[in-house]
């Protein structure tokens, strides 16, 4: 059977505005951010202190590991030119000890620097979900999917590699690279002067390498965000794929949104690839000079031999942390790009939120009224015009008209998931956008036509709307709801392991229990948005009469689906075109031989 509304011509103009998705235009380019490093320092300051031992610690391991080079210039100068066998073993068991406190160090500070960043990252996570949750809905009709997914996967992982990882690098490069210089410049002033020529040519590469790498990088992770929303998409909407034969010019897409994957992944790995090699260039150019200059200042009798040696494990020492910088930094430019998409996401604010004097709404009887309610998705489109209407305490109110009329966006102004450009909506007497969202929603039940269900024993998604409510509260709902039968011959019962979106059962138990949810949660105001459309005509039979049972004493506001349902409703708006056309009851608005009697011939011919 169909219903009313789908057996009405569609209109030409939708009821909800194409909006251009988020973030598919970014700049390519993202520098290191300064106000990104700030707020991701401001998420690290509670674990300062333990920040800070965790730097004294590796000052201490860094010091220690400037040791093994003046151990060597001992052993050099001292142990072999003298052949002084005693001084060799003590030099030896020096070096042992001070490379076993060096292990022991690097694993304790790694243990405490990865428990540091994890929280942190726990916390972020934890922010992004608590943040989703409150977003409105005008955020996800315009935003991607996979992309809201990326967020808190790829985006988050990158931030983790910059938390866990390269923030406590950083300083230890930094702290050995001074170290490294303090000691050169004490070992021997002559050669460190030579030092200081090859730090403009590694400044140079650097320079060029930090241009090149911010595009690089950000362009391969948008491209990544990008894929991401395409597998959300198809893996939704998997069915119609499938249904419409689909695959290949689907795979095609894929395919060549991972062309962009691998074009911008390989130019990322082209310019690291040139940099790398051009580092350990001049490193070595500048080794092999210092190496001729300090061997004829040994030579001249101006240094000794193992202070030489020492001076190039030195020289190493500085060379290899300016090379990780590179590194470093092309881990920081990924960083960057997901914090300014992750920092954008929780700086979003609802546009629906409570107001700063917002009160608690008490228990309603549910007397609703819409007056001059003008309300469209996008503000220069409007959906809905001058609606009003009052729907009493305890009253059905059924909304019939074509598709695109307007009639789920009557509900979604009832459920506050939007809000009107001009009017107002009141709940005995209370206007709806001066309340608080939670205690609006708290008396209400919502039952859509996609009867989604989470994963979870059905027991769980039962109690989903009052998870105080006993087993027997809601075993009983579900007898009331005729529920009880159909749930008791699953597997495990009301244990029954419900898989992802409930598509282990059919479309009429998943229909039942989302309906007995309604009952359990128990709401004063009840909507149900075309919530029979997908139920068979043997299962109407099994819920109509539960569904009397669930409707009444509660102010139920019902999308036209069957026409059962229409006949017994105290009150029908006819919706057209964004106004209400005709209302009054089932006979009466057949009586007028006007819009309504022409869905019902419609709807009975389509019998």
């Amino acid at each position: 059977m169909k219903s009313m509304a789908s057996t009405a011509t569609a209109k030409t103009s939708p009821a909800k505005p194409h909006v251009p998705p988020l973030d598919d235009q970014e700049p390519r380019s993202r520098p290191l951010d300064s106000q990104i490093i700030k707020r991701i320092w401001q998420r690290m300051r509670p674990y300062r202190r333990t920040i800070f031992v965790n730097l004294m610690l590796s000052m201490a391991i860094v010091a220690l590991e400037l040791v093994p080079p003046l151990v060597i210039e001992q052993i050099i100068d001292v142990s072999v030119a003298q052949q002084d066998v005693q001084s060799l073993v003590l030099y030896s068991l020096a070096m042992l000890a001070t490379v076993g406190a060096i292990m022991y160090g690097w694993r304790l500070v790694i243990w405490r620097v990865v428990s540091i960043g994890n929280r942190i990252i726990f916390q972020l996570r934890e922010d992004i979900f608590r943040h989703l949750q409150d977003l409105s809905m005008s955020y996800f009709d315009r935003t991607k999917v996979g992309r809201i997914i990326a967020r808190g996967t790829s985006d988050v992982n990158a931030m983790r590699q910059t938390v866990v990882w390269t923030l406590p690098h950083l300083a230890n490069i930094a702290l050995t690279i001074c170290g490294a210089v303090a000691l050169m410049a004490w070992r021997n002033p002559h050669l460190f002067l030579a030092v200081i020529v090859v730090v403009p040519p590694f400044y140079i590469a650097n320079t060029i390498f930090r241009r090149y790498a911010s595009a690089a990088w950000r362009s391969a992770q948008e491209a990544q965000s990008r894929v991401t929303a395409n597998i959300a998409e198809n893996i939704s909407g998997m069915r119609v794929v499938q249904a419409f034969t689909r695959e290949n010019q689907n795979l095609q897409v894929f395919n060549d949104l991972q062309d962009d994957v691998y074009n911008s992944q390989l130019r990322a790995a082209q310019v690291f690839g040139i940099y790398a090699p051009t580092l350990d260039l001049i490193g070595s150019g500048g080794s092999i000079v210092i190496l001729l200059y300090g061997g004829w200042l040994a030579w001249i009798g101006q240094t000794e031999v193992g202070t030489l040696v020492a001076f190039m494990m030195l020289l190493n020492r500085l060379f290899m942390p300016i090379r990780q910088l590179g590194e470093i930094y092309q881990q920081t430019m990924h960083a960057m790009a997901g914090g300014e998409r992750i920092f954008r996401l929780l700086d979003t604010r609802p546009d629906i939120a409570d107001h700063a004097e917002a009160i608690e709404l008490p228990s309603v009887d549910g007397n609703i009224r819409f007056e001059d309610v003008t309300f469209g998705y996008a503000p220069d489109v409007p959906v809905l015009q001058d609606i009003n209407f009052q729907a009493r305490a305890g009253q059905t109110i059924a909304l019939v008209g074509p598709t695109g009329a307007g009639k789920s966006s009557i509900i979604n102004l009832v459920c506050r998931f939007y809000e009107p450009q001009h009017g107002r909506i009141t709940i005995d007497g209370c206007d709806i956008s001066r309340v608080t969202l939670e205690s609006l929603h708290r008396q209400m039940g919502l039952v859509n036509q996609v009867n989604f269900l989470f994963s979870g024993t059905i027991m769980d998604n039962l109690r989903f709307g009052r998870p105080e409510a006993t087993d027997e509260q809601v075993i009983q709902a579900a007898k009331d709801m005729g529920a009880d039968e159909v749930i008791s011959h699953l597997s495990q019962g009301y244990y029954t392991e419900v898989s992802e979106r409930g598509q282990s059962l059919s479309l009429g138990q998943r229909q039942l229990i989302c309906f007995t949810r309604a009952m359990v949660a128990n709401p004063r105001i009840l909507i149900l948005d075309e919530a029979t459309s997908a139920v068979d005509t043997a299962t109407e039979t099994r819920i109509q009469i539960a569904l009397n049972r669930l409707i009444e004493g509660r102010t139920s506001f019902i999308v036209a689906h069957r026409l059962s349902t229409v006949r017994r409703a105290d009150l029908v708006l006819v919706i057209d075109d964004g106004r209400i056309v005709e209302r009054g009851t089932h006979g009466e608005l057949l009586a007028l031989d006007g819009r309504y009697a022409q869905l019902y011939e419609q709807f009975i011919r389509a019998e």
